[in-house]
């Protein structure tokens, strides 16, 4: 998957190519016009969104069951950027 460089999703992350676990029952056909996808996988699915504003981010792909991996643990920085903004 590759994350649009300069979005707020890869400076949460810290990175901009790796492999998620994607997969789908549904999924993002065409991205609302407030949000910029910030996210896509190798077949063109739109795998993160964000609005401009960059408080929100979505994501469609599982990172609740990569967290604890040593090769994608650095997807405990989403959980920690929902938590710290939380309000």
């Amino acid at each position: 998957m590759k994350v649009k460089k300069g979005t707020k999703l890869a400076k949460v992350l810290g990175k901009t190519d790796f492999m998620v676990n994607s997969f789908h029952h549904q999924l993002i056909k065409k991205v609302a016009p407030d949000l910029i996808e910030s996210a896509v996988a190798p077949d063109g699915v739109p795998e993160g969104v964000e609005n401009k504003a960059g408080t929100v981010i979505g994501v469609q792909w599982h990172p609740e069951m990569l967290h604890r991996n040593p090769d994608t643990a650095f997807m405990n920085n989403l959980f920690k950027f929902v938590i710290n903004n939380a309000k």
